[in-house]
């Protein structure tokens, strides 16, 4: 039973609409998420019928999924985030953080597809944006991700 809401509390921003896509998805100049306002942020990967990724991780299909960060929205600007204490990883995700590289998520099996994953963000940077690298050439990859943005919980007297 729901007795009340918390909607008012979070904004939905979707960063890469439902799409297929065969290459590395870096969102553009001025498209990364402002969470200015906000004080918590979780991204959440949607990901449909991936080709090929049955073949992984040693054959075509494998994606990588990190967050970047930066102070100004510009694509120069953004650096991986690679401290395992500011990437929390929620469903479904990899077991640690890879801190080389700041990949948090890699589809390499069938098991992957049709499946929601979800990381938790900490950043003092106003910006933030998911980038999908394509290891290999994978077939046409149905995959979209959003952020949520939250505010704290307001105290109850």
């Amino acid at each position: 039973m729901s007795s009340r809401e918390d909607v008012s509390k979070f904004k939905f921003v979707q960063q890469q609409n439902p799409s297929s896509v065969t290459a590395t998805v870096t969102p553009a100049d001025a498209a990364g998420v402002d969470t200015a306002g906000y004080d918590s942020a979780t991204f959440v990967v949607n990901v449909g019928s991936v080709v090929d990724l049955a073949a992984s991780p040693l054959g075509d299909g494998s994606w990588t999924f990190r967050v970047q960060e930066a102070a100004s929205d510009v694509n120069a600007s953004y650096a991986n985030i690679t401290d395992a204490t500011r990437i929390r990883l929620g469903v479904g995700c990899d077991a640690t953080l890879n801190t080389s590289t700041g990949t948090f998520l890699t589809l390499d099996s069938a098991a992957h597809q049709n499946s929601v994953f979800a990381v938790g963000v900490i950043s003092d940077k106003q910006f933030l944006r998911l980038i999908a690298t394509a290891v290999t050439t994978p077939g046409a990859s149905l995959l979209s991700w959003s952020c949520v943005l939250g505010r704290g919980a307001t105290p109850v007297i």
